[in-house]
């Protein structure tokens, strides 16, 4: 007989994990670490996909949603001006023309 699944454990867990590598990435980030803090941010966003759990609000708008770059500029702790900040990047994207389906296929 399968073991009986805590979901509610299952979920608070998944949100904890998602807490520190989230933060991991940020501190990544900072240091100029971009490679990896962009790994940090896609398994904080695998772990959230299979449990279910939505991304905290304090680090949804911190990063960008397609590359998973920090976006926030040199100090996330002080909140400068977040949407600028994330419209430079989002142009900063279309001109250099980043699009996965072209690079893969």
């Amino acid at each position: 007989m399968p073991k009986r699944r805590h979901r509610g454990q299952e979920r608070r867990i998944a949100q904890e994990r998602m807490d520190i590598l989230f933060r991991l990435a940020e501190r990544e980030a900072l240091q100029r670490r971009e490679a990896r803090a962009r790994r940090y941010v896609d398994l904080a966003r695998r772990i959230g996909m299979r449990y279910n759990v939505r991304i905290p609000a304090e680090f949804k708008r911190r990063f960008c949603k397609g590359c998973g770059a920090n976006v926030a500029g040199a100090c996330p702790s002080c909140g400068a001006d977040l949407d600028a900040a994330l419209e430079l990047h989002v142009q900063a994207l279309q001109e250099v023309d980043l699009c996965l389906h072209d690079v893969l296929w």
